[in-house]
């Protein structure tokens, strides 16, 4: 081939985002409340019924019902950082596909409940600036990953390269120990006499 006809074939379009899941424990993280719930009631329930066999097979039912729902819902959910947008894609009967600008990114949090920080697991939660419902969370990602990416989308957000890393914390002031505790008394005592 020669330089000419290089040039006349059509150029190959720049390599999309890659889409990526979230992490393989969310189905069981994200509804763990639920089934911890459900599990208190339904022991509670069994053991004040006397047909307590056929009311946990139903429960069993229930609950392998609400652990496939949300192994759906999991396998239905991906997102790419796709130059400045994150795109958020999720839904098996009502797709919902969201496209978060970078620039109109308001604030970018790392949730970390007791159950996911118990298996190393962090929720995103980002708001864009504007009116209406611009929420958007994704439930859950690896610790590392969720803070690599809210690295990411601040480093866009600014106008940076998105490998920029997120600058160290500094501490604005320490207050001794002593001193807090005595702020605390101070003012319980303060409080306690305004109230006669």
């Amino acid at each position: 081939m020669t330089a000419a006809t290089q040039s006349l074939e059509p150029s190959t379009p720049a390599p999309q985002s890659q889409w990526r899941r979230l992490h393989r424990l969310s189905p069981f993280v994200s509804d763990g409340q639920v089934v911890t719930a459900f599990t208190g009631a339904v022991v509670e329930t069994v053991r004040g019924h006397g047909s307590a066999t056929q009311f946990a097979l139903v429960a069993l039912a229930i609950l392998v019902l609400l652990l496939l729902a949300s192994y759906v819902r999991y396998l239905r959910t991906r997102w790419c950082l796709d130059g400045q947008t994150l795109r958020i894609e999720t839904g098996l009967i009502r797709h919902d596909h969201r496209q978060l600008p970078l620039k109109r990114m308001q604030s970018v949090d790392v949730i970390r409940p007791l159950l996911a920080r118990a298996v190393g697991l962090a929720e995103l939660r980002i708001r864009l600036a504007g009116a209406g419902d611009h929420k958007a969370r994704l439930a859950y990602l690896s610790e590392p990953d969720a803070l690599a990416l809210r690295a990411q989308l601040l480093a866009g957000h600014h106008g940076l390269d998105l490998a920029t890393p997120e600058p160290g914390e500094t501490v604005a002031a320490t207050v001794p120990g002593g001193r807090l505790v005595g702020s605390i008394v101070l003012s319980s005592c303060g409080s306690s006499g305004s109230r006669r």
